[in-house]
C-alpha cells in the first residue's frame, strides 16, 4: 500500500520525469522510502532528508544526496546543492512541520505534492513563496486501482523492492509500535501470525 501512494504522489499526480530534481522528505520511513525508490527508478536525481547518519547509509543506494535534517535544515541543504535552484517536486508526507521549508525548497515552477500531515494539518506559510515562484501544492491521497497494477507489476518484477526493516511475530506487536514511535525503523515492520 505504501508504494502504490508513493507512486500517486511521485509518478500520477507529481508527475516526476527522469531530467527533474526530487526532494523526498522522511526519506527511510515506509512512503518516502518507496518514493525515493519510485524515483530513482524513474532516472530522477534524488535527495533524500532523514534523521540520522545510520539511516542515511541505508538510502545511498537509491539517494544522489542525503540530508540528515537533525543537523542542518533540509531547504537550506537543497538550496545549497542546487546552487540556489531548489528541486522541481517534492513529496512530503509530514505535513505542518515541514510545509514551509517543503515549498521554500522547490524551484521556479516546482510542485510540492502531499498525502498525509503525520506533524498536523494547519501550516503557517507564506502564500507569496507560492504564486510568486509560480509553484504548485499538489494533494494525492492513498492511489487508485490503476495506481497499484502499475506499481505491483514493477514490484513482481523485482525492479522496485520493498524494504523491510524487520519480522516479528503477533506477540511482538508490541516492540513493532515502540521502533516506529522511536523512529528506529527503516522501510516497513512486518507482523508475522503466530502459527
Amino acid at each position: 500500500m505504501t508504494f502504490t501512494t508513493a507512486w500517486r504522489m511521485v509518478v500520477a499526480t507529481g508527475e516526476l520525469s527522469p531530467a527533474e530534481t526530487v526532494l523526498v522528505l522522511g526519506a527511510s520511513g515506509g512512503v518516502g522510502n518507496a518514493a525515493l525508490k519510485i524515483a530513482h527508478s524513474i532516472g530522477a536525481t534524488t535527495y533524500a532528508a532523514t534523521s540520522s547518519a545510520k539511516k542515511a547509509t541505508q538510502l545511498t543506494a537509491w539517494a544522489d544526496e542525503i540530508i540528515d535534517y537533525t543537523e542542518r535544515s533540509f531547504d537550506e541543504a537543497v538550496l545549497e546543492m542546487t546552487n540556489g535552484r531548489g528541486v522541481d517536486l517534492v513529496a512530503d508526507h509530514v505535513g505542518e512541520a515541514t510545509w514551509q521549508r517543503s515549498i521554500d525548497s522547490l524551484a521556479m515552477g516546482g510542485r510540492m505534492v502531499i498525502c498525509g500531515a503525520t506533524s498536523g494539518s494547519n501550516p503557517d506559510i507564506d502564500i507569496r513563496s507560492v504564486y510568486q515562484h509560480h509553484r504548485q501544492i499538489r494533494g494525492a491521497p492513498m492511489g487508485n486501482r490503476q495506481d497499484f497494477r502499475d506499481v505491483l507489476s514493477l514490484v513482481s518484477t523485482g525492479e522496485l523492492t520493498p524494504t523491510i526493516d524487520r519480522v516479528l511475530r503477533l506477540d511482538e506487536v508490541a516492540d513493532a509500535h515502540r521502533a516506529i514511535e522511536n523512529r528506529d525503523v527503516v522501510g516497513k515492520i512486518v507482523i508475522e501470525p503466530s502459527g
